[in-house]
């Protein structure tokens, strides 16, 4: 049974899944990530009669997202690890929202702030998995690229990103990206099955897993524009 934690963005959920049995609780929490956590991670345990020594890893959303929601969510996961003695296992935010999607292609872009998004693209390659296509970046909506096209490649976008920029995103892409979701958040089920298919294939090691903040700095300096 792995426990699942995504803080990256103003969702604040938690879940428990093993190969055959999930269950998940889920708030948007804006800035209060920090008081509902833990209190989320015991009700959830308790509920499910479970104590942390039951579970087999911890998978955490690592980002991008917001810088101290990713922390909040890292900070715990390592703490509750330690305790219970199993391993931490970094998933990332953009992936988690990516296989969420019922679509063979997924382009996210998830708000960045600074007139910037989380960019990621996926390709579904099973039930519950996608494969990162490049990598994840940050960069204006003006910017955004997709992979070179194949035969009738038709892309579903997802993400806070693209009910800010759909626009402009849009018109970069050139009619890439057929429909496209705003509200999507990602959830700790599905970090936490993406975090139990690391485990199961032995992917996950014993050192601490870091969390991915992909740009390094929120806020530019007086006078400049990013």
């Amino acid at each position: 049974m792995v426990l699942g934690i995504e803080t990256a963005t103003r969702g604040c959920s938690v879940a428990l899944v093993s190969s055959g049995r999930s269950a998940t609780l889920f708030e948007e929490a804006g800035r209060t990530h920090s008081e509902r956590l833990l209190p989320m991670i015991e009700a959830l345990l308790t509920d499910q009669g479970m104590a942390l020594t039951d579970l087999d890893g911890i998978a955490f959303g690592a980002g991008p997202g917001s810088f101290v929601g990713i922390r909040i969510g890292a900070s715990v996961a390592h703490a509750l690890a330690l305790a219970a003695g199993v391993d931490t296992v970094p998933v990332s935010s953009l992936a988690a929202l990516a296989v969420a999607q019922d679509q063979p292609l997924v382009a996210v872009a998830v708000d960045a702030r600074m007139e910037q998004v989380y960019w990621g693209c996926y390709r579904r390659v099973g039930a519950d998995r996608v494969k990162l296509i490049g990598d994840e970046v940050v960069v204006g909506p003006g910017e955004v690229s997709l992979p070179d096209p194949g035969d009738n490649e038709i892309w579903f976008g997802v993400g806070s990103g693209w009910s800010l920029y759909s626009d402009r995103m849009g018109a970069r892409l050139q009619g890439r990206v057929s429909t496209w979701e705003g509200e999507g958040l990602p959830h700790a089920r599905e970090v936490a099955r993406l975090g139990l298919q690391i485990l199961e294939s032995g992917g996950a090691t014993d050192q601490i897993g870091l969390p991915s903040y992909v740009r390094q700095r929120v806020a530019a300096l007086p006078g400049e524009k990013l």
